[in-house]
């Protein structure tokens, strides 16, 4: 028998996370996940809400960072059992983490009109670069070369970085590949907007975009009133209460 909330929804099957900005921050804290450009860091105290929650729901990872990059965190929390792996924001699924083959031939167009740019390793259906300090509107730059090159590819700026994706990046897709309608997803940027409109409960942080913290609040997910670390712990600890509560 499928178990109800009380307000009558079917009781979530899984628990889906995304990491940077809603459970990696940049203050320090006990587990540090050295990359590129920085020092992500997860506490000690969310570790160990994120490992009870995966005790009694299946805990999936919903992320635009690479199979690499998301293996240098679980390695830090081994004992956290995660039941999947959404990388590359959808365009990449994993049931385990392995690193799989950089298909990075598909972009060579691209590679040889920026010789100067740093290409981030790692990668395997998307191109992340990052161009020198100085250069002026990188943006409008990979634009047109996008469109001179003919291809329908999709450019997502992040802070100094700049990915191409050949599609439309899309958590739900890779989401699809699991079966585990109804499920909590925690989310705090635009790229998860798919996401936390798709699933039952979204839960979100005081500093999350704004559009962010208008999805949550309609569809009556949870906002923390905490942000960073302490946002972090105020989520997962709501959402164990709502997996563990005696109307679940």
């Amino acid at each position: 028998m499928i178990r109800k909330l009380s307000n009558g929804m079917s009781r979530p099957r899984a628990v889906i996370v995304d990491l940077d900005g809603t459970i990696l921050h940049r203050e320090l804290a006990k587990f540090q996940v050295k990359g590129r450009s920085g020092v992500a860091c997860f506490s000690k105290k969310s570790s160990e809400l994120l490992l009870s929650i995966s005790q009694i729901a299946p805990v999936i990872i919903a992320t635009g960072r690479n199979a690499s990059s998301v293996k240098k965190f679980t390695d830090q929390v081994p004992d956290i059992q995660f039941s999947g792996f959404i990388l590359e924001n959808g365009l990449v699924v994993r049931d385990s983490l392995y690193v799989g083959k950089n298909t990075s031939d598909k972009w060579r167009y691209v590679y040889d009109r920026v010789p100067a740019w740093e290409s981030l390793t790692g990668y395997e259906n998307c191109l992340g670069l990052i161009p020198p300090e100085q250069f002026r509107n990188p943006v409008d730059h990979i634009k047109k070369i996008v469109k001179d090159s003919g291809e329908n590819w999709y450019i997502y700026p992040e802070k100094h970085k700049i990915f191409i994706y050949p599609q439309l990046p899309d958590k739900t897709k890779g989401l699809s590949s699991f079966n585990i309608d109804p499920f909590i997803a925690l989310g705090n940027e635009n790229n998860d907007l798919q996401m936390l409109s798709t699933c039952s409960i979204p839960v979100t942080l005081q500093d999350s975009s704004p559009q962010i913290k208008d999805l949550v609040t309609k569809k009556n997910g949870y906002c923390s009133l905490q942000s960073s670390h302490l946002g972090t712990e105020d989520m997962l600890t709501w959402v164990y209460n709502k997996l563990h509560s005696n109307d679940s």
